[in-house]
């Protein structure tokens, strides 16, 4: 745990992002301390961190690289720190469900719609049980789509 806090508050630093512990220390911000931040945040990932691994695996959506993507987004789904929608330390955008929901439209734009409708299902009862009624109606309602594209 010691281990996993550091590696995300040094990422914190490089990063600029906002951090409570040694907030008189910073680093200039030039693209080789980001480079350094993502490398730190890519570590608190591997030791467990969810946070880190949400962030891991937006990064690699961001710039493109979707198999390492999904590879991060399935980690945070697997994460013991499960996410309902009151974790602090993460926004709205990265509870469960929508981190669900990114992954299965990855896989439906691989028309890969089996994987993208049982991820689809699964997002909307994470949703259902975080209360979002229409949220989870909106990923059900998708879900259906995706199946649909299977019959055809």
């Amino acid at each position: 745990p010691l281990f996993r806090s550091a590696a995300l508050l040094l990422a914190k630093i490089y990063l600029q992002f906002p951090h409570d512990e040694l907030t008189s220390f910073h680093v200039d911000s030039i693209p080789k301390n980001s480079e350094k931040g993502i490398a730190m945040m890519e570590t608190a990932a591997r030791v467990g961190n969810k946070e880190a691994t949400v962030f891991t695996a937006k990064h690699y959506d961001r710039i493109g690289e979707l198999d390492k993507a999904l590879k991060w987004y399935q980690r945070a789904r697997k994460s013991a720190e499960i996410d309902t929608g009151d974790s602090a330390g993460l926004s709205t955008a990265d509870h469960d469900y929508e981190l669900l929901a990114r992954m299965a439209e990855i896989h439906m734009n691989r028309n890969e719609h089996q994987e993208a409708g049982d991820l689809y299902t699964e997002a909307a009862e994470l949703a259902l049980e975080a209360m979002k009624g229409k949220l989870a109606n909106k990923y059900y309602c998708l879900a259906e789509e995706v199946w649909g594209n299977l019959e055809d």
